[in-house]
């Protein structure tokens, strides 16, 4: 169970997942070069268009607008910004083989109805097979774990071109890096 300020998210269910020392896909196979972008957009439906658009990581699917739509609709259902300027959008995607993330950044801000009702700025879109469901919490897990480090958030908003970014994130994926106790604010 993770929990950030009140909410709770039940991320893995350790008896029924591989253990993240199982897990050994590279972060450079879901996260690839050309993965993070500079988001202009103010509105969360406008972004994750924006992202997707922007990114080369949705271009290997075979209906882009059909996996835009199932995020969108997912969005729709709960959103999934989850607090401290951060949001994770994703959907099952029944037309490729691995777990894929891409990361758009906002200077400004994104009106997304978090739960902390505070804009975005570090919007994570995630499309995952069906068949890979147990890999996937494990790749959210390690995701959550490192964004909940306030001052890697920052450094990441902080980023004046999005290799930057790029190279941060799956440095600090690989490594499997974990905030620092009283960090996680």
């Amino acid at each position: 169970m993770l929990y950030i300020d009140n909410i709770s998210i039940l991320l893995l269910k350790p008896e029924t997942l591989r253990s993240e020392e199982d897990f050994s896909l590279p972060a450079s196979s879901f996260f690839p070069k050309g993965s993070v972008c500079i988001l202009d957009s103010g509105s969360k439906y406008e972004a994750i268009h924006e992202l997707i658009d922007k990114t080369v990581t949705f271009k290997i699917l075979t209906d882009v607008s059909d996996f835009e739509d199932n995020v969108i609709l997912r969005e729709k259902q709960l959103s999934t910004g989850f607090g401290h300027g951060v949001a994770v959008a994703h959907a099952r995607y029944r037309g490729i083989d691995d777990i894929t993330i891409a990361l758009g950044i906002s200077k400004r801000g994104i009106q997304y109805d978090s739960f902390d009702q505070e804009l975005v700025h570090l919007l994570f879109l995630i499309a995952s097979p069906p068949k890979l469901q147990d890999d996937y919490l494990i790749v959210l897990s390690a995701l959550i774990k490192i964004v909940r480090n306030k001052d890697f958030r920052e450094s990441l908003i902080r980023v004046r071109h999005a290799e930057e970014a790029e190279d941060l994130l799956r440095e600090s994926l690989e490594k499997g890096l974990s905030p620092a106790e009283g960090q996680s604010n």
